[in-house]
């Protein structure tokens, strides 16, 4: 096995797998994968988006506590083909795990999940002692 720049994790993995004979006891599926997460915030709110097309959202799990914020679940691709020899396999399938601190100390009792176009967004409010407060100046003359 040579060494490219371009050679990815995965196709590392497969291609020492293959130098044993296929036998490595974790097959693709079984290493999982992480996918993409962008977090950001509003005055008021944290947002999270995360990246997983093709899942069922009622088999996704969802926790929040002492501000961190952790996804789970599993992509099951239905159309694998088990006897074609793939070239190529970049189609994101097995479990995946992400457990994310939040920026800000956030209520997880208020938060809300929406499922849409492959992106999981989860809105969670900040708690109030950490939300800006304005203050009023009164100017004397």
């Amino acid at each position: 096995m040579r060494w490219s720049p371009f050679f990815e994790p995965m196709d590392m993995f497969e291609e020492m797998d293959k130098m044993f004979g296929g036998s490595l006891p974790l097959g693709k599926m079984a290493l999982g994968f992480m996918p993409p997460v962008d977090i950001s915030q509003t005055d008021n709110t944290v947002i999270v988006q995360i990246a997983i097309p093709g899942i069922d959202p009622e088999k996704v799990n969802i926790r929040i506590e002492n501000d961190v914020l952790t996804i789970d679940g599993e992509v099951r691709k239905e159309t694998e083909v088990e006897e074609a020899k793939y070239h190529r396999r970049e189609m994101l399938s097995g479990k995946f795990h992400r457990a994310l601190a939040m920026p800000a100390a956030v209520d997880g009792d208020k938060a809300s999940a929406v499922y849409k176009n492959g992106i999981l967004e989860i809105i969670i409010p900040k708690r109030e002692e950490v939300q800006p407060k304005s203050v009023k100046i009164t100017v004397k003359n």
